[in-house]
């Protein structure tokens, strides 16, 4: 079985929600799923190998699967954070036997022919980061 994860769009209401445990008034907006991408965007984007996706989020236990919110303004600061930063620059770290040692889910046996999977789903996800941050929405990430 594979670990995959999508990443959601959500309101402030939606997370405020989430975060009281409020089910009826929960709804969450158009997602993007980074499949098994996930572990190394997170590693690209903080330098941090644990298995999870970004810092901020706020684990919400009521879901079978791993579900995580972050806050529109937890968003708005990484997208702060990352406006600058270059796809190129994010994608250097991308070593297919140090994620192999660092066991970056989806390995071992990355190869270099998979830096056009991470460039792909990296792109999609900061895409989908200045969405959130232009609207004012958090994400709730969904990992089974």
């Amino acid at each position: 079985m594979s670990m995959t994860a999508r990443v959601y769009l959500i309101t402030q209401a939606a997370y405020d929600a989430a975060i009281s445990k409020d089910a009826e008034n929960y709804r969450t907006l158009e997602h993007i799923d980074l499949d098994k991408a996930w572990h190394g965007i997170h590693y690209l984007i903080t330098n941090d190998s644990s298995l999870e996706f970004l810092f901020s989020g706020v684990q919400i236990d009521e879901f079978s699967e791993h579900c995580e919110v972050h806050s529109p303004q937890d968003v708005a600061s990484l997208y702060e954070k990352l406006k600058t930063r270059k796809v190129v620059d994010l994608m250097a770290k991308y070593d297919p036997e140090h994620f192999d040692k660092l066991k970056i889910y989806g390995g071992p046996g990355w190869s270099k022919r998979d830096s056009e999977y991470f460039q792909s789903n990296l792109l999609a996800f900061l895409d989908v980061l200045e969405t959130a941050s232009a609207k004012g929405y958090g994400f709730c990430v969904v990992i089974c």
